[in-house]
């Protein structure tokens, strides 16, 4: 076991419920792992930079995100609400943003793969796709101790699966069809229902792509009210009116 700092101690603590004991353990090794790697963080790289990737049955690392039973939805309020606890000052405005992420790979036994564009590579003129997974991205904005700037720290994401899976594709939930598929407005709109659900009180959204909130207040997730949508920022009790959530 990792001899670990006051600090990162009582952040485990935080997460303890929500695993049982032989998961927590391999869970608070993973997460020093994590620390601890200059490369891409991967199991078998944090195993290595621990110096445990010799070991017997390394397979028990693997088994945390496989196969363990946690719930990714509990873990990420523990996190948001430890983000809003220790970061933000009282009277500090809480902000959340909503952005993709394209983690590029082609292996064919992966759930989830498509083809999606590349905000990167792609330009005005040009569309790029690239496969791989694109991931939606929820993070709260935060102001660092000596910088200029708002952070913005990820504390839910959630995997936007294609509607049809590719051609080259050997996974079996993908064949069937088990992967559910959901629309990035509707995501978005359960994401920021949740995030309501866990504060109770009112929470400033915005996003990097207009077209998104325009897809927000247009779709058939928020019904219309006769007014146009604002490119400005989403404002949470403005959306749970339309919705009569309010």
């Amino acid at each position: 076991m990792l001899n670990l700092p006051n600090a990162m101690i009582s952040i485990s603590a935080t997460f303890a419920p929500l695993f049982s004991r032989p998961v927590l353990k391999n869970a608070i090794m993973l997460m020093g792992g994590h620390f601890l790697c200059t490369g891409r963080r991967t199991i078998t790289n944090l195993l290595r930079c621990l110096g445990r990737h010799k070991e017997s049955n390394f397979t028990k690392y693997f088994y945390v995100i496989r196969k363990a039973k946690w719930s990714p939805l509990k873990c990420s309020k523990c996190l948001f609400l430890l983000i809003i606890e220790r970061l933000l000052p009282k009277n500090w405005k809480i902000k959340i943003n909503f952005d993709t992420n394209l983690n590029r790979c082609r292996e064919p036994q992966i759930k989830g793969l498509g083809r999606h564009r590349d905000a990167v590579a792609s330009s005005k003129s040009q569309k790029v796709l690239a496969i791989g997974h694109n991931w939606l991205v929820a993070t709260v904005s935060i102001r660092m101790f000596g910088s200029k700037y708002e952070w913005g720290l990820p504390f839910l994401s959630y995997l936007l699966t294609p509607e049809n899976p590719l051609s080259s594709s050997r996974n079996e939930a993908d064949l069937k069809g088990k992967t559910r598929h959901k629309k990035m407005p509707k995501v978005t709109c359960q994401i920021i229902l949740q995030v309501r659900r866990w504060l109770g009180h009112t929470v400033t959204f915005s996003d990097g792509m207009i077209y998104l909130r325009l897809l927000i207040l247009n779709s058939k997730y928020f019904p219309l009210s006769g007014k146009k949508p604002r490119c400005g920022k989403i404002d949470i009790e403005e959306i749970c009116r339309l919705m009569s959530y309010a």
